[in-house]
């Protein structure tokens, strides 16, 4: 029976990859032959088959070296680009044959070929590093190592693009810096917040997910390599090589984006912000210097919300200052600090602590349990609430906090506060020196009457005390 499933559910797929191959292949026929909309229309068509592809994956091997063939035909350039895309994102083993094609494209001169290529490049980089790192894979390391020399060379053709004539082009290209800036430089060191998103992303891949020791990458240069394109566009948002206002504005809101998810890149990314606010432009107009500034007074506000950006609270504090935004800023920052103690208080809910320290919270937890609820409540009735606190009796009072400290753990938890490294001076002298004390009195104890029973209540304090002490410690 299960045989008989198993060839029924393998002939479904074969027919399934033969309809959607011809589905194709007449699609192809058809744009081939068409023009203007129509033809746009038919490639959407193809693209949405591609991306549907789920159940015979192997078709896409079969079709992508026939779109591949028309290349030489101007009018197909931007629509490869997309097509490889999607196939590279289901096939990850077709970027070997499709890398060659992406190369040429970035050599043409047409926006939108150049916009479709950034685009597909964007989407694809993590593709490759992973496809590079699977151990699924059979591919040979030294087509594996052509395979990264070529996407280096494409990634560099595509970031000297953010100087291009087209600031369609110019803008496109920032955003490949932006997403390649937040691939390669993941922090090693994760706050509170970034744990919480790595919990939500699940088995989401990094730059940690590269071996330690690999044939082809190298995480210390691929760090170096996202350092390189943080500093690329703080020079574009600072004005350097004759970029426009469109193209600045494009570059600090990326540069932007790039601090508030890589806190960890701030002390480099700050001076450049406050060179860009402070720097003069003799030649760009006031409508345009204000809507840079516009543009830096939401970078800052939204890194001094961040608990993450608090030690550097005053220098934002600073800027936004000049900016004449007094307000505003004190509003994050106390938003900020209102998200910090919160988080604070989280960790350490969730934090593991030591096995002892856990084992003492559990029995307090059970102490707790085990207490009567109406300890405190049986009080209630001989208790004066109908006068302040201070004019209480001092014996309610005392009856009270004993009352209460039946709920206290017996000991200080180490996690707050380290008792044995205390000066005695500190400490109350019936607690710093309980044996002077004894021996003080043991000098003037009395023969016989009351007196020693005064006696023997103070040594019985004086127990208590040394009980208190060496509990505490």
């Amino acid at each position: 029976g299960e045989g008989r499933e198993g060839k029924a559910a393998l002939s479904a797929t074969n027919h399934l990859r033969k309809a959607s191959m011809e589905a194709a292949i007449g699609l192809i026929e058809q744009a081939k032959g068409a023009s203007g909309e129509q033809r746009d229309a038919l490639l959407e068509r193809l693209l949405t088959l591609v991306r549907g592809v789920i159940e015979a994956p192997e078709m896409l091997e079969e079709l992508l070296p026939i779109v591949l063939e028309l290349q030489e035909d101007e009018c197909w350039r931007s629509f490869i680009a997309h097509f490889v895309e999607g196939c590279c994102l289901r096939r990850p083993s077709l970027l070997l044959s499709a890398i060659e094609t992406l190369r040429s494209l970035a050599r043409d001169t047409d926006v939108a070929v150049l916009k479709a290529l950034i685009q597909c490049a964007s989407s694809l980089y993590r593709t490759v590093l992973m496809f590079a790192c699977s151990e699924d894979s059979e591919v040979a390391d030294a087509e594996l190592s052509d395979l990264w020399k070529e996407w280096r060379a494409l990634c560099n053709a595509i970031m000297a693009m953010v100087s291009h004539p087209e600031s369609v082009v110019r803008s496109c290209a920032l955003k490949f810096v932006e997403t390649s800036a937040l691939l390669l430089t993941t922090s090693d060191d994760y706050d509170s917040q970034d744990l919480d998103a790595l919990d939500q992303a699940g088995n989401e891949w990094t730059l940690q997910s590269i071996p330690a020791v690999h044939s082809v990458l190298d995480v210390s240069d691929l760090r170096q390599q996202g350092e390189a394109c943080v500093s690329l566009l703080a020079r574009v948002a600072k004005g350097e090589g004759e970029a426009g206002v469109q193209t600045m504005l494009v570059a600090l809101n990326s540069l932007g984006r790039v601090s508030r998810k890589r806190t960890h890149l701030l002390s480099q990314i700050e001076p450049h912000l406050g060179e860009a606010l402070t720097m003069s432009r003799p030649g760009i107009p006031s409508q345009h210097i204000q809507y840079l500034h516009m543009t830096l007074k939401s970078i800052f506000l939204g890194l001094l919300k961040l608990p993450s950006c608090s030690a550097y609270a005053a220098v934002l504090g600073e800027h936004l200052h000049s900016l004449g935004a007094d307000v505003v800023a004190e509003a994050a920052r106390r938003q900020m600090e209102k998200a910090r103690a919160m988080s604070t208080r989280t960790r350490g809910v969730k934090r593991s602590g030591h096995p002892g320290v856990l084992e003492r919270e559990r029995e307090a937890g059970k102490r707790q349990r085990g207490m009567p609820q109406s300890a405190l409540g049986s009080m209630q009735p001989n208790l004066p609430l109908s006068r302040p606190v201070e004019e209480w009796q001092p014996s309610v009072l005392a009856e009270l906090i004993v009352t209460a400290m039946a709920n206290y753990p017996p000991a200080l938890p180490p996690h707050l506060i380290d008792v044995a490294d205390t000066p005695l001076h500190m400490w109350p002298p019936r607690l710093a020196f309980p044996s002077l004390n004894k021996d003080a009195r043991a000098r003037d104890v009395p023969d016989e009457g009351d007196g020693a029973e005064v006696w023997e209540k103070g040594g019985a304090a004086s127990a208590s005390a040394d009980n208190m002490r060496s509990k505490a410690l």
